[in-house]
């Protein structure tokens, strides 16, 4: 045989082989990610069973856990319904007791920063009270009788859910050359309103700037600002603290009211075409501050609406935002 036929042999035979490897390496791939799939379909469904039995553990804990609360209760039902009234936080507790000696009577406790509010229960096991805001409430039912007395405490209640307003911001149309004037209004919750239009005693609005905006093709030399300033750290944190308002390194805007809608609680209009005609990059926010008769404030928890302008573009946003309670006025 020739030295040619046989390094023709050769090589077709390394060429087999080189086949066969590539093949049952593929095959040993396919295997590998078959293994991992049904791997991953095993954990997937493996951990849905642990879910689901966590789940029904935990709703299990729940329901005996409520039940030997009810059977350790010295009454069959209890309530706390909220609501405000005149700038003031309306509490309606109710309480069934399950048994009554004819010498013991039920009364409502309510703790509110500090102050506790006594009250008998009514002929229809009812207590209300009337109080400035607070943000927990501390609730209780005692039975007494000329021996002693049996007290009963609930869970505290978180009631600023119940004072919120929220303000709701719609645009003018941008067609008629309006897209610097804005109106908002002012709604209730869940709840009802917190507040009515006769309650407001003065209704205000600032703006504050907050960074600079990136010109379109980066004309104007404008740059993009790094991080919130301090006047706007402040105001978005005004849950908390209530001087936010008065700290914003800002001016103060012109408010219009707006006539009234029967599903609202209050409107107003805002013109900001001066700051949007200034084209200066800069992004600027709208915060708004209400003040009712009896001193309490409400302010908005971020920028009602933020805009910016340049020399070849605008922006605005705004949407809904939080009218909360400032509760340490």
């Amino acid at each position: 045989m020739s030295e040619d036929k046989i390094r023709s042999k050769a090589l077709t035979l390394v060429i087999i082989l080189l086949a066969v490897a590539l093949y049952n390496n593929y095959r040993m791939k396919q295997e590998l990610n078959n293994l991992r799939s049904e791997m991953s379909s095993m954990e997937a469904v493996l951990r849905n069973e642990i879910n689901g039995v966590r789940n029904d553990a935990d709703r299990k804990y729940e329901s005996v856990t409520k039940k030997m609360e009810q059977d350790a209760s010295l009454f069959s039902d209890t309530s706390i319904r909220l609501g405000m009234q005149d700038g003031k936080l309306v509490v309606t507790m109710r309480a069934v007791p399950k048994a009554l000696e004819k010498n013991e009577t039920v009364t409502a406790s309510l703790t509110a920063d500090g102050t506790v509010y006594r009250q008998a229960l009514d002929a229809e096991n009812q207590a209300q009270f009337m109080l400035e805001p607070a943000e927990w409430l501390e609730p209780a039912f005692v039975i007494e009788s000329d021996t002693g007395y049996h007290q009963e405490i609930l869970k505290p209640v978180y009631a600023v859910n119940t004072m919120l307003a929220r303000v709701e911001c719609d645009f003018y149309d941008y067609e008629a050359n309006d897209e610097g004037r804005f109106h908002f209004w002012i709604t209730g919750n869940t709840d009802g309103n917190p507040f009515e239009e006769d309650d407001i005693t003065m209704a205000e609005a600032k703006i504050a700037a907050n960074g600079m905006v990136e010109s379109p093709g980066g004309y104007g030399g404008s740059h993009q600002g790094s991080g919130h300033s301090q006047a706007v750290t402040e105001a978005q944190a005004v849950e908390v603290q209530p001087a936010a308002y008065d700290q914003l390194a800002g001016e103060d805007l012109t408010l219009t009211k707006l006539s009234g809608e029967a599903d609202k609680i209050v409107g107003y209009r805002i013109d900001v075409s001066d700051y949007i005609g200034r084209k200066d990059n800069v992004n600027y926010e709208v915060y708004l501050r209400i003040t009712l008769k009896n001193g309490l404030q409400y302010v908005t928890g971020g920028p009602l609406v933020s805009f910016a302008s340049t020399e070849n573009s605008s922006s605005r946003s705004g949407g809904s935002e939080n009218l909360a309670p400032v509760l340490d006025f």
